[in-house]
């Protein structure tokens, strides 16, 4: 046996005896977030669609989109025909739309209708002294 024939032997031996590494899991639901845009202009549709391509041409099947969703009452015809489009341009890419219509943090949508659902804090016991009709806290001396 030759040297070259022993090194290929080795070669051979060290490639079948290293362990591979295992094979990449597979993701059945990959999606892109859709943020940052509100429907609001006829060039939103044109950048979320632009999204939205791209997305499809790299195996992602689902978009996530909040878009506003949370208020659709307030929503003019414009943005629905905007809506629409989007939507179009999910079943053209083979896109499933997932609606983020309950996105909690901040209330938002909740407080688009009414501001005084937001939630405020009991305080009992808080000095505050009153001043030609105006409440100021009155700092601890402590």
């Amino acid at each position: 046996m030759t040297r070259s024939h022993r090194l290929a032997l080795v070669a051979v031996v060290i490639a079948v005896a290293v362990p591979r590494p295992a094979p990449a899991e597979s993701y059945p639901d990959r999606f892109v977030w859709i943020f940052g845009w509100n429907l609001g202009r006829d060039e939103d549709v044109a950048e979320i669609t632009a999204v939205l391509d791209t997305a499809a041409q790299h195996g992602i099947n689902g978009a996530v989109m909040s878009l506003g969703l949370d208020t659709l009452c307030k929503r003019s015809p414009e943005y629905f025909r905007r809506l629409d489009q989007v939507q179009q341009a999910c079943r053209r890419n083979k896109l499933e739309l997932i609606p983020a219509v309950f996105s909690v943090g901040y209330g938002g949508a909740a407080l688009s209708h009414d501001n005084n659902l937001a939630e405020g804090l009991l305080v009992s016991g808080a000095p505050f002294a009153v001043r030609d009709g105006e409440a100021r806290l009155v700092p601890d001396a402590s």
